[in-house]
């Protein structure tokens, strides 16, 4: 496979997207969803070469991926982590994953700051990353779907539980709480530090500004918050197991629920060989979590250091040294430990 040739065809189509974008870097709110439409139209016209790209190119879980947030927001120098590790990078088009079911005045807002990351990343950074329209193409909502609701449905251990059952059964957000109890809940809404799940959640309703509805319409709206989050896990899951690539989670909910969905699938020997997959995921969150990337000012020089010092392949050479997989208890720690020593060996800026 010319693999150069498989990059140069994903490059051209990239300057092809970059002409459409650069049409609406100013645009009219009444205009949100048609530009939408336009952008995912062009990606639907490419849909078999990029699946050929994508069944022929990442390999063995060296490709890294954006997807299941929202835009990178290249101007906060998130793109430091994000190239750390892994040998390709892909990002999952914001302009064309996001639903239109919102408002035209929230949407507007969104569009306009994913429109100006993507063109972003093209004119700046097209030779490190490609923005391909990963879950709008790639990914089976239905499915996830269905995968989001199970993995909800799982957390009530005590009884069998269904959507029907669930709505009958809960008069108050406390019912629900209790019967999911302070373990099982421990992966939901991860992103406060707050000790209770209740804390977690009510914390997350004030920052998305939602009210607080008692009775069944709060049990009806935890249900939702709590699918929506799995949801994005299983489709972040379902494209990096189908194509063999590692994620880059910046949300703490997200990382939990990856986590906590991907030791459930390496108890079984049939899925072995995704704990690369697991463990590459966890070691850039904690990457992540410890780098004060915003210290930084050349990116070229920050990626060049990488390349000559190994850095990358010295910290999984020593994972495996030390028999460290992401999957047991206790190993978070034992990997930012890790991170900690090569980062301080190289002068990356590091929070300790």
């Amino acid at each position: 496979m010319d693999y150069d040739l498989l990059i140069e065809s994903m490059k051209k189509m990239q300057q092809e997207y970059l002409m459409l974008l650069k049409k609406y870097e100013s645009f009219d709110v009444d205009n949100v969803f048609a530009i939408q439409n336009e952008c995912q139209i062009f990606w639907l016209r490419h849909k078999r070469e990029i699946d050929f790209f994508l069944n022929n190119y990442p390999y063995e879980f060296d490709t890294c991926v954006f997807i299941g947030g929202m835009y990178l927001n290249v101007a906060s120098k998130s793109l430091y982590p994000f190239l750390t590790f892994g040998k390709k990078h892909l990002v999952d088009d914001p302009v064309a994953l996001l639903s239109t079911n919102g408002s035209k005045k929230y949407f507007a807002v969104y569009l306009k700051d994913a429109i100006a990351d993507d063109i972003e990343i093209i004119q700046n950074h097209g030779d490190q990353v490609l923005i391909l329209p990963l879950s709008y193409l790639f990914v089976d909502k239905e499915l996830c779907e269905i995968g989001a609701k199970n993995s909800f449905w799982n957390l009530f251990s005590k009884e069998k539980m269904d959507e029907e059952k669930y709505e009958e059964k809960f008069r108050s957000i406390d019912e629900v709480i209790e019967c999911i109890g302070e373990e099982k809940g421990r992966c939901l809404f991860l992103k406060y530090e707050k000790p209770t799940l209740k804390e977690r959640y009510l914390e997350h309703l004030d920052l998305l500004g939602f009210p607080i509805l008692e009775g069944k319409d709060g049990v009806m709206q935890f249900y939702g918050l709590c699918v929506g989050l799995f949801f994005q896990t299983v489709v972040t899951m379902t494209f990096c197991t189908h194509y063999w690539v590692f994620p880059f989670i910046r949300d703490h909910s997200l990382f939990g629920c990856y986590c906590l969905l991907m030791k459930n699938m390496l108890m079984q020997d049939m899925f072995a060989k995704l704990r690369a997959s697991l463990n590459k995921a966890v070691v850039l969150k904690l990457f992540y979590a410890l780098f004060v990337y915003e210290e930084l000012e050349n990116l070229d020089a920050y990626l060049k250091m990488l390349k000559d010092s190994d850095f990358e392949a010295t910290v999984f050479n020593r994972m495996q040294k030390e028999n460290i997989e992401c999957c047991e208890s206790g190993s978070f720690a034992k990997v930012d430990t890790i991170l900690i020593e090569e980062m301080h060996k190289r002068n990356i800026p590091c929070v300790v």
